[in-house]
C-alpha cells in the first residue's frame, strides 16, 4: 500500500515535535540517527512544497494582467 504524503501542515508539526524532542533530550543516541534522517526527509519535502508556489502566483499574476 501506497504510504500518504502529509500535508505542509503536517510536515510542520512533525519537524515541531522531533526538535522539541531532540532539545529535551529525549532522544536516544540509537534513535539519533534515523530522527535526523526523517527531519531531513520532512525539510525536503516542506522546501519543495515552497519551491510550487512562485511559479503558481507568477502565472496568476500573467492571467490577471
Amino acid at each position: 500500500m501506497k504510504e500518504k504524503k502529509p500535508s505542509f501542515e503536517e510536515a510542520l508539526s512533525q519537524l515541531d515535535s522531533i526538535i522539541e524532542k531532540l532539545e529535551s533530550g529525549q532522544v536516544s543516541m540509537e534513535e539519533l540517527k534515523s530522527t535526523l534522517a526523517q527531519s531531513q526527509e520532512l525539510v525536503n519535502y516542506c522546501r519543495n512544497k515552497l519551491r510550487e508556489i512562485p511559479p503558481l502566483l507568477e502565472n496568476l499574476k500573467q492571467n490577471l494582467d
